[in-house]
């Protein structure tokens, strides 16, 4: 009867490490071809649990989802896109208006430091 070799974690982190390192050129495509055309700007109510909203614009809403998830934030399968615009500065723009009403975001925490 044959066993499973059961690796550690180290083991399992370099192993993803020379994949990743070998599969460079392969991920990279892979991810170029999943990027949008045009930017959406999306927002994701009760974002961390607390009753927090966040507005945020992307171009490959699935990769950014999984980003938001990755650092512990809940409730993101349920993001509504709300515009979608050929021009990111356009984008931006809608972005802003939503952290001017008091949403979250990567642009958002400019805005609140500019009003103290």
């Amino acid at each position: 009867m044959k066993t499973k070799k059961v690796l550690k974690t180290a083991d399992m982190k370099a192993y993803k490490r020379a994949w990743d390192l070998a599969n460079k050129s392969r991920i990279k495509a892979y991810r170029i071809n999943r990027k949008l055309e045009f930017y959406i700007v999306y927002t994701i109510d009760n974002y961390g649990g607390k009753g927090s909203n966040y507005c945020g614009v992307t171009r490959s809403p699935d990769n950014r989802m999984c980003n938001h998830k990755s650092t512990g934030k809940l409730n993101v399968d349920n993001f509504t896109i709300v515009a979608t615009q050929v021009d990111r500065a356009d984008a931006v723009a809608i972005e802003r208006e939503y952290h001017a009403q008091g949403y979250d975001g990567a642009y958002g925490w400019k805005l609140k430091k500019e009003a103290v």
